[in-house]
């Protein structure tokens, strides 16, 4: 007999008092029962609210696409390309002359120790 159906009744209400990320939230919704999940963690009861949400995924697939829109604007606005950019390029002239290459690293300590 499937252990399954020999312990646990759709009718049962599953109770998680740790239900962390809800993993076992979502276990009990794929089989249709019923579950109680409680955290301590705001973040972790946020996880598993979503993941055991119902949504409309026109609706969904709209926010996702209006969202994007506005961070593209927002980044473009922002210039935080044009920093990153040139912020890349100093940290990489500050590293070259304060870090060398192992390479020169290694023929500097050979003529040190040569004499």
């Amino acid at each position: 007999m499937n252990l399954r159906k020999k312990y646990i009744s759709k009718r049962d209400i599953v109770l998680d008092p740790f239900c962390g990320s809800g993993t076992t939230l979502v276990q009990s919704n794929e089989l249709g029962m019923h579950a109680i999940g409680i955290d301590v963690s705001a973040f972790n009861a946020l996880i598993s609210n979503v993941k055991i949400g119902k949504y409309d995924f026109l609706d969904l697939d709209y926010e996702l696409k209006r969202i994007t829109k506005a961070l593209r604007k927002f980044i473009a606005d922002s210039k935080t390309v044009l920093f990153e950019t040139k912020l890349t390029q100093e940290l990489t002239k500050f590293n070259n002359k304060h870090f060398p290459s192992l390479s020169i690293s290694i023929k500097w300590h050979l003529r040190k120790l040569m004499g």
